[in-house]
């Protein structure tokens, strides 16, 4: 059985990357393989502060007493990852981004990577946003993959939906195919 890290960093209890991870997690778990789900915004993930403590560890810690502690063994343990954020002014969420910077905390300069303990892993980006040019999020997306690497992300695939400004109803086939596509990405990253 495959564990899959879902990590929702949208701040809306019930926006559409909630509801899409909500969604990508039970098809995970329909499929025989096990969802981890965490919704990062309600953590404390403060920014990097460029300390370089975590520099003098063999394996990657920080010394910040915040959430981002509990998320690493899961970030070890994990054999896939689902990352949604919406886009909010053309970027991931602030605390998307704060999650993405303290993974600095894996990588030493003095010895090079220190990768999760478990490679190969297929990373599900998850994009929601109301307006602009999908193709810029794509590089959103590519960018985010690029800086999972660090802990053992070697595919991705992405899923960028617009004109999200509100949930649609249940039966609206634009996000019944929204939908269809998301369970789809779950079961990719699952197998």
């Amino acid at each position: 059985m495959k564990k899959i890290l879902v990590l929702n960093f949208s701040p809306r209890k019930k926006g559409n990357a909630t509801a899409l991870t909500e969604a990508m997690a039970a098809e995970i778990n329909a499929s025989g393989g096990e969802a981890a789900v965490y919704t990062v915004a309600d953590f404390t993930v403060n920014p990097c502060q460029a300390c370089a403590a975590c520099k003098k560890q063999d394996v990657p810690s920080c010394v910040q007493e915040d959430d981002f502690a509990a998320l690493i063994p899961e970030l070890d343990a994990c054999d896939g990852m689902i990352f949604a954020s919406p886009i909010y002014f053309g970027r991931i969420t602030g605390t998307a981004k704060n999650f993405i910077d303290r993974l600095y905390c894996y990588f030493n300069p003095a010895i090079g990577p220190m990768f999760t303990k478990k490679e190969q892993k297929r990373l599900a980006v998850v994009m929601p946003f109301g307006g602009g040019d999908g193709a810029v999020y794509q590089k959103e997306a590519e960018w985010l993959g690029d800086c999972l690497e660090i802990i053992g992300v070697t595919e991705m695939k992405s899923l960028l939906q617009g004109n999200l400004n509100d949930l649609w109803t249940e039966k609206d086939p634009c996000r019944q195919a929204l939908f269809t596509d998301a369970q789809a990405l779950a079961r990719w990253v699952a197998e």
